[in-house]
């Protein structure tokens, strides 16, 4: 698991733990609170999943982009499956073409709200989605229900949800990394507080996949883009009674059951989630992530339109009030924002604006300011990887 922090996975700083600890647990929060920003660490739970979870591996061999028939005990017919034979998803991936899927239920609107209505945290995600624009390329409608892979099942190790989820959703498109690799580059200093998401956009080009690091996400966000074969990385907490942040990824839903279904590599796979439960334990700046290869970028970016999310939107509206305090705050009393967090998760938004200039400059206050210098190399990476590409 991880615990939640200031940046989602894909997005601000987002601290997570997942897993037992002596202090307290830092929560994702909203907005560059001069506190904890939910934008930035995401941190995993336990070496060990709770009693029960994760005794049964369920998903693609390694090596394959294929996927296996379901368990009898998954509840999830063949037919309710998304994947193929090996091969199957490699050849979506080559090609470009979306990942064809078979749905369940009644089809409905991309745009559908949650079958419990609107979400408990959708204050902030409103101002940020306006109505939905017709895609540019075309885009599969949002069923009552639908599932991808289950893909394969990686049990975390201590504090390593995020590179654990980042590892499961790269083998879903055939990339194969375990998580010892994945944490390698992305918690390179085995920190107790988990993975802050910094340097996920870096380390997924050197695999030749893109991420969207995405705040202000909503229920119907993630539907849509399951729909459309894109797992979703969301920073939570574990549970409604387990407030540690976590990392886990999204496979599918089910309206008629009311449930979010995940391989969570701390509760194991075919793990659902409750949409109101969802939406309680997604608060704050409602961070995740989109793990993807670079063919997919347009039909992701005509899913993000088809529900009204805009990227620009959402990380404009954080930056129009960076002092707010986050949410979680008042439940962690003592924890101590490091030096130059604020400037570093101002930093981050603005590289994903392409305010490069004030990015740069943020970057320097933050290293005037004694920030960690391991956070400060990999936004000095990310600020040359987008002063380099062709839309600075």
């Amino acid at each position: 698991m991880k615990a939640r922090g200031l940046v989602a996975l894909v997005g601000c700083l987002a601290l997570a733990a997942c897993g037992a600890q002596a202090s307290p647990p830092v929560q994702t929060s909203s907005g560059h609170a001069a506190l904890v920003s939910s934008s930035q660490v995401t941190s995993s739970r336990d070496a060990a999943s709770p009693s029960g979870a994760g005794q049964t591996v369920s998903g693609a061999a390694p090596g394959t982009a294929g996927l296996p028939a379901p368990s009898a005990s998954s509840g999830t017919s063949a037919s309710q499956v998304v994947g193929g034979a090996a091969g199957g998803i490699g050849a979506a991936v080559a090609d470009g073409v979306p990942v064809k899927a078979a749905a369940l239920g009644v089809a409905g609107s991309a745009g559908a709200p949650a079958a419990n209505g609107a979400p408990a945290s959708a204050v902030e995600s409103a101002a940020v989605v306006s109505a939905p624009v017709a895609p540019a390329v075309p885009v599969a409608p949002t069923p009552g229900a639908f599932r991808l892979g289950p893909l394969q099942y990686i049990r975390q190790t201590l504090n390593n949800c995020g590179p654990a989820a980042i590892a499961e959703v790269l083998g879903y498109w055939g990339v194969q990394q375990t998580q010892g690799q994945a944490q390698a580059a992305l918690r390179p200093d085995g920190n107790n507080r988990g993975m802050w998401p910094y340097p996920v956009p870096g380390y997924l080009k050197t695999l030749r996949m893109d991420g969207l690091m995405g705040i202000s996400g909503t229920d119907a966000l993630v539907k849509a883009l399951v729909s459309n074969g894109f797992p979703v990385i969301v920073s939570q907490w574990v549970s409604a009674a387990d407030h540690v942040g976590h990392y886990r990824e999204i496979e599918g839903f089910d309206d008629a059951r009311g449930v979010f279904i995940s391989t969570d590599s701390y509760l194991g796979p075919n793990h659902e989630i409750p949409y109101a439960e969802f939406d309680q334990i997604w608060s704050g700046n409602q961070r995740f992530m989109v793990v993807y290869p670079p063919a997919k970028q347009a039909l992701l970016d005509a899913v993000g339109a088809s529900v009204g999310w805009s990227k620009a939107r959402a990380y404009q509206a954080e930056l129009a009030h960076p002092f707010r305090t986050p949410p979680e705050a008042a439940m962690h009393v003592g924890f101590v924002p490091k030096a130059g967090f604020l400037a570093l998760n101002l930093a981050w938004d603005d590289i994903q604006l392409n305010q490069l200039d004030q990015a740069a400059a943020n970057i320097a206050q933050a290293k005037s300011q004694g920030a960690n210098s391991l956070m400060v190399g990999w936004l000095t990476s990310a600020l040359a990887a987008a002063q380099s590409s062709p839309a600075s």
